[in-house]
């Protein structure tokens, strides 16, 4: 009888151990979601959006040219002594809108930087100009 005892207490032991790690990947896993919140590290500083005419209709739906004044810290790739700007195009259609392209330049020389920006950061633009498209002119 011992020896069943004993395997019983080992099997609950063992289950104990399993929940304790399985919240501890939880943990961890919301830690790393807040995180990566956190990580997201281009601030938007100033900004212009502008209703782009479209006076043949071309293009469906109403798109919009923002020029995004961003900073971000010294130890990212993206920094520049001579700033930041995203130029994005944001295109609404009457099933929603999203972001059609952004590029990256360089702000006192307008030169163009070929680098892409972290989904996180995308998005937090996407939504940025989804929030903005009154501020546009008619």
């Amino acid at each position: 009888m011992a020896d069943v005892q004993d395997v019983q207490k080992g099997a609950c032991s063992l289950s104990m151990s399993v929940k304790i790690r399985r919240n501890e990947q939880k943990l961890r896993q919301r830690d790393e979601k807040e995180l990566r919140k956190d990580d997201i590290m281009l601030t938007i500083t100033e900004f212009e959006v502008e209703h782009i005419q479209d006076p043949f209709r071309i293009l469906a739906g109403k798109r919009y040219e923002y020029k995004l004044d961003v900073e971000v810290p010294e130890d990212d790739e993206l920094y520049s002594e001579n700033g930041l700007y995203v130029r994005a195009i944001y295109s609404e259609l009457e099933g929603g809108g999203g972001l059609v392209k952004y590029d990256l330049y360089e702000k006192s020389t307008d030169r163009y930087l070929d680098f892409d920006l972290e989904e996180d950061e995308v998005r937090m633009i996407e939504a940025f100009c989804r929030e903005h498209l009154g501020d546009a002119e008619a």
